[in-house]
């Protein structure tokens, strides 16, 4: 890489040079390309048949969803916690009687 005059730019790189030619080249070159697509504009329908369909359905669903999501994360939860306090249990209980048989020896 060599520096112009001033510090400013590149030699000899695709920058250099007037950098509004290279951006005007970049979009043109990225509108081309993008006529060639194809275009995904659907007309949307309108009208209360479309609107009221299925709503009281999702709605419904919706709910029975989360309450089944909050009532599994909840056990789940519990059953965590049920276990970590009989493992707890059973490690003071093996405690206890690892410590009691170490005093009588």
């Amino acid at each position: 890489y060599t520096p112009r005059a001033g510090g400013r730019g590149l030699r000899g790189s695709v920058y250099a040079g007037d950098s509004r030619k290279f951006k005007a080249k970049r979009t043109q070159a990225w509108a081309s390309s993008m006529a060639q697509m194809e275009s995904l504009d659907y007309e949307l329908v309108d009208n209360k048949v479309f609107r009221n369909r299925g709503r009281h359905k999702a709605s419904v669903t919706k709910w029975f969803t989360t309450i089944a999501a909050g009532v599994g994360i909840g056990a789940t939860a519990f059953f965590i916690e049920f276990c970590i306090a009989k493992l707890g249990d059973l490690r003071l209980s093996l405690l206890t009687v690892a410590a009691g048989d170490k005093g009588n020896a």
